[in-house]
């Protein structure tokens, strides 16, 4: 979700004034959210107020203000128990029951912190629960998170607490009565990067009143070197990769040729002629195709592919054989902005602009082939991400998915393009605000499983321990918890089911998550998570969230835009404020198979700047794989100022330095030809792992034909069997190890 159309932003003052609308807010919140309008009171002036202090005072300041908060008591948690983990962190975990302190011992105890030179680089506050005590006191349960750094960045802290905290209130006045740490985990990591930035490139800002970010970015091997190219197609520009993470940039289309300002694009051999093409998006609502050459080059004027329906929001593309007459056929998804048209219901929504799907000739001419595939029903979606694969194991590509205002469906395939709805029959809980998607074989079965990225909401758990439902909209009290609970974990079977298993809860709440990526960064065997997360960060961290779960999706079905807009412009702080910022993004460690532990700041990768592309490749070849993170352009608030000093969109490529990962075993492989819904599957003495070749996940990216296995203290490999699109295979027995398998 987006905040709202710009070009309903200058038409607004034309537009007749929301005064019945403000009326009905009114009576609502009375009638239902009353204990959620006080809490949001002591949110703000109280949590906000020392978030806001903390976000804008230079690191070395940010113990000072810690230490002059005002409370009368502060009781701290004492330690339960201390164990190491993995990758040289120690990790301490904190029960309720520690000493209490006054505000002079507090400054006493903080001071050791700032003496041996620890400084805060982040903070982020969340209001998990409010209410009256029964002596009518005001009472909250606040989660928060502290990231300490000292020694030129290589020793790390990381505090996660959840406090419960009595508010004194003297008149409108707020201020902190008592302050008690019921639970504390403590993590520490000293050592070298885990991933070091090695390119930092920038993009433009030109839209005025919309936040722009790198557009299309595509990771893949255009000349067969076995080293994956970056292309960014909003940016114009190739990223040739010349080994040794060194790359040389050069216009992805040269001056004088015709340049789009794409969303999304995908590369892939399209016209059937052994070479690889480049498919985007355009501003002028169809497809654009530039055909390769045997060099990776591409041409300079694109072959025109218009749309029945116009590709006015793209979100995703991806590729496969869907019928199996050997050339690559196209699913096309789209976003609909909420604010544009509320969906109706925010569960449930199939009003958006249109999905597609277009068989090939073989040649690079598409037919329009949506309602023929049996995928009417659920064509107008307001989708993020879809892949083909092969979900229940007939060789032949099915569907997935994953669509904002609703969360996963999939499609199987009958073998000749024809889909049938299966999601009631396959998917545990198919509900999110769906996001973007991951897959990869994460407990070790040599089954594919399936991470759905969603939007985990801090104020829909609030409001749900409140019970503070409406009598409006009846089917909103089952469905706003599990809307708002997170992310999805499913672990699949041959059959395409997929589960959500106990450990799904471990990965559940990493934010508002965008781009994902699974990889094996520490080489141990297992595939682990990287997570973009976090909205719109503004000048304030005041936010705009509860306004969405006690208004918008009650009042706001039906109306019209520009009565919307107006209503917008009646709220506070819109110009400056968040919602969901200074969200960190999450490297969930697996735990072979048997849950996930989060641990950016331990490795490097904790940024807290508004991602949406996420993408992991080896990059060097190395065994290690790198990171491709994307940060969008920052904003001024909810309701981005054009005018604003903001930073430009920005793609960090990160290569992965860890360690522990260099001392580790590993195997790869390579893929040439036409290898979307490929499947690889490696077999040694202590597992089994099943990888696909997907494309359209992640957030508006694209991964490499590249697999990469960790082999942990494991030395041999008893087998690799790759199985082509069309059910041809090949089997590899004993391969090398600590190297890539180039497969064509």
């Amino acid at each position: 979700m987006f905040t709202r159309l710009f070009l309903v932003l200058t038409l607004s003052t034309h537009a007749a004034g929301p005064a019945e609308l403000l009326k009905e807010i009114e009576t609502l919140e009375s009638a239902t959210f009353s204990s959620e309008k006080e809490a949001r009171h002591f949110e703000n002036e109280g949590i906000v107020a020392l978030w806001d202090q903390l976000l804008t005072a230079p690191r070395g300041k940010r113990i000072d203000l810690l230490a002059s908060l005002p409370f009368n008591s502060l009781t701290l948690g004492k330690v339960e128990r201390e164990f190491p983990q993995d990758l040289n962190i120690q990790v301490a975990q904190l029960t309720a029951g520690g000493s209490t302190l006054t505000p002079l011992e507090w400054k006493f105890w903080l001071a050791p912190f700032q003496k041996n030179g620890l400084e805060i680089t982040h903070t982020d506050w969340h209001h998990e629960a409010f209410e009256r005590t029964p002596e009518g006191r005001a009472r909250s349960r606040v989660r928060f998170a502290i990231h300490l750094m000292r020694g030129n960045d290589t020793d790390r802290t990381e505090i996660k607490a959840i406090a419960k905290v009595l508010w004194k209130e003297d008149g409108e006045k707020i201020t902190v009565d008592q302050i008690e740490i019921v639970s504390a985990w403590l993590a520490r990591r000293i050592g070298p990067k885990a991933f070091t930035p090695v390119a930092v490139i920038k993009g433009q800002s030109s839209k005025k009143d919309e936040r722009d970010d790198m557009g299309a970015v595509s990771v893949f091997d255009l000349n067969g070197d076995q080293l994956p190219e970056v292309i960014l197609g909003n940016a114009n520009r190739i990223l040739w990769n010349k080994g040794g993470m060194n790359f040389d940039a050069q216009p992805l289309i040269p001056e004088g040729g015709e340049i789009q300002s794409s969303v999304v694009g995908l590369v892939g051999d399209f016209n059937s002629d052994g070479h690889l093409d480049w498919l985007c998006d355009s501003e002028k609502a169809m497809l654009m195709l530039y055909l390769g050459n045997a060099e990776g080059e591409f041409a300079t004027i694109p072959k025109r592919i218009p749309l029945k329906i116009p590709f006015t929001v793209p979100s995703c593309i991806t590729a496969g054989d869907i019928d199996r007459d050997g050339d690559l056929d196209l699913f096309l998804g789209q976003w609909r902005s909420l604010y544009e048209k509320m969906p109706d219901p925010f569960w449930n929504a199939n009003d958006g602009h249109g999905n597609t799907l277009l068989l090939n000739d073989g040649k690079g001419n598409f037919t329009n082939a949506t309602a023929a595939s049996g995928l009417q029903k659920k064509r107008y979606r307001r989708t993020y991400s879809a892949s083909f694969i092969d979900l229940d194991q007939d060789q032949d590509l099915d569907l997935a998915v994953v669509s904002d205002f609703y969360g996963l469906d999939v499609f199987l395939n009958d073998g000749s393009g024809k889909f049938a709805d299966a999601t009631s029959s396959l998917i545990d809980n198919p509900h999110a605000f769906g996001m973007s998607h991951t897959m990869a074989d994460f407990n070790r079965d040599g089954q594919t499983d399936f991470f759905m990225l969603g939007m985990g909401s801090t104020t829909a758990r609030r409001l749900e321990e409140m019970k503070a439902h409406p009598d409006r909209l009846p089917e909103a009290k089952k469905m706003r918890a599990l809307m708002g609970h997170g992310n999805r974990f499913y672990l699949g079977n041959e059959k395409g089911r997929f589960v959500e298993p106990a450990m799904a809860r471990t990965v559940a709440r990493t934010g508002w998550s965008w781009g994902s990526t699974s990889f094996d960064f520490d080489n141990d065997g297992d595939q682990d998570i990287y997570v973009g997360n976090g909205h719109i960060s503004g000048k304030t961290t005041r936010d705009y969230c509860s306004n969405f779960w006690c208004r918008d999706i009650y009042l706001l079905p039906g109306k019209k835009p520009l009565l919307i807009s107006n209503y917008l412009d009646t709220l506070p702080k819109m110009q400056t404020q968040s919602w969901d910022g200074y969200q960190v993004n999450a490297l969930l460690i697996n735990q072979q198979g048997r849950g996930f532990t989060s641990m950016s700041p331990m490795l490097d990768v904790g940024f807290d700047f508004d991602t949406r592309r996420v993408i992991s490749a080896d990059l060097d070849l190395d065994g290690r794989p790198d990171l491709l993170v994307g940060r969008m352009e920052s904003t001024s608030g909810f309701l981005h100022q054009g005018a604003a000093e903001t930073s430009p969109p920005t793609l960090y490529i990160l290569q992965n330095t860890l360690p522990e990962a260099s001392q580790r075993n590993w195997i790869g492989v390579t893929l040439q030809g036409d290898c979307n819904g490929a499947v690889i599957e490696l077999t040694t003495a202590a597992q089994k792992q099943r990888s696909v070749i997907v494309s359209g996940d992640s957030f508006m990216c694209q991964h490499p034909a590249q697999k990469h296995f960790g082999l942990g203290q494991e030395n041999k490999v008893i087998s690799l069997k790759i199985t082509w699109p069309d059910g041809k295979s090949k089997l590899i027995e004993a391969p090398q190890i600590n190297t890539y398998h180039q497969i064509r």
